[in-house]
Parts: C-alpha cells; sequence; structure tokens
C-alpha cells in the first residue's frame, strides 16, 4: 500500500523520537518544557489576553509566515551540512545525527507554523449563526453583570485561541532547541 504523500505523522513522530532520553522516556525536565509549559502558557495566555485582538493576530500572522520562510532555507542549510566530511568517524556518526535531530525538529516547527496558521484563521473568524446561544439567565439572577446569553461563536473562537495561544508556544519552545542544536554543531565544528 502506498504511503500518502501528505503524511505528516512521520514528521511527528520523528520530532518525538528526538525528545527521548536513552531510557526511552522523556526527561522531567523536557515533560516540563515540551508538555506542560505550552499548556500553562496557552491557559495564562487566555486567561490575560483572551481571543487575540486585530493586532495580536497580525503579530502571529507575520511571525508565523517568517518563521515558515526561515525555517525552510534552515532545512536547506542543514543538508548542505551533510555534504562536507568531518576527519573521523565517530565526529561523523555524532555530526549526522545532530543534523538529523535538527532537521526532524525544524520540519515539525514549519508544520507547527501553519498549523498555528489555520487556527488563527478559526480563531478570528465567526462561521456559526449567530442566532446560537446558551441561556443561561439563571446565573444572570444572581450575578446581573453577566449577560444572560453566551453566543457558540465567542465559545469557538476561546478554544481556538487557546489552542493557537498553545502552537505558538510550542513553536517558540521547539525554536529554542533548534537553536541549541545549532549552537552546539557549530561548536563542534569552530
Amino acid at each position: 500500500m502506498e504511503k500518502s504523500k501528505i503524511n505528516i505523522k512521520e514528521i511527528i513522530e520523528n520530532h518525538k523520537k528526538t525528545l527521548i532520553c536513552d531510557n526511552g522516556d522523556l526527561s522531567r525536565k523536557d515533560r516540563l518544557f515540551f508538555r506542560k509549559m505550552p499548556i500553562i502558557i496557552a491557559v495564562c495566555a487566555i486567561l490575560c489576553f483572551g481571543i487575540p485582538s486585530e493586532t495580536i493576530t497580525n503579530i502571529f500572522t507575520v511571525s508565523l509566515s517568517i518563521f515558515i520562510g526561515l525555517f525552510t532555507n534552515l532545512l536547506v542549510l542543514l543538508i548542505s551540512f551533510l555534504n562536507s566530511t568531518p576527519e573521523n568517524e565517530t565526529d561523523k556518526t555524532n555530526r549526522v545525527s545532530l543534523i538529523e535531530d535538527t532537521y526532524y525538529n525544524v520540519a515539525f516547527t514549519i508544520l507547527m507554523s501553519i498549523i498555528s496558521l489555520v487556527i488563527l484563521i478559526f480563531a478570528t473568524c465567526e462561521f456559526l449563526p449567530t442566532e446560537w446561544v446558551i441561556n443561561i439567565s439563571l446565573i444572570h439572577d444572581k450575578y446581573p453583570s453577566i449577560s444572560k446569553v453566551i453566543h457558540w461563536n465567542w465559545i469557538v473562537s476561546v478554544v481556538f485561541s487557546c489552542v493557537l495561544y498553545w502552537s505558538f508556544s510550542v513553536v517558540i519552545i521547539t525554536l529554542f532547541m533548534v537553536l541549541k542544536r545549532i549552537k552546539k554543531h557549530l561548536s563542534n565544528n569552530i
């Protein structure tokens, strides 16, 4: 059976493999930084900023678009690094492993940037009928400052905004990991 030409599962799996330690699991620090930290950032951002304003939406759109272009160029550079040969076999093995891991991380970052752009569209669009509301008049009777209805579009926007903040924080955290790996590669070759 032929694999799909658009198989993002392989990119995600290879990225996850780069996070695994020798014992076959994530370290406590990696679990904190790569799994829990994006969730904490997303919850804090949705509580502090709410649904992204037009200005924040423009900043996300420009940032993610620039990231996609820069990371695509970085992939080409990583491939060109493979063509130069190190002096001994141990250096070659370590170098290929480091470049391969960085390549998978960069490919994952490009994928997450594209996904973030799509999520951004859903977070800022109202695509449900405006008549769809949840009646919360019982809560309004106890707390008059709260509206009598909640619009489904608002709920959908909050959910997509939270996912947007999560995905953008994953991109930034993975970017830090890529920077560290590139620094390690350059320090080994200088």
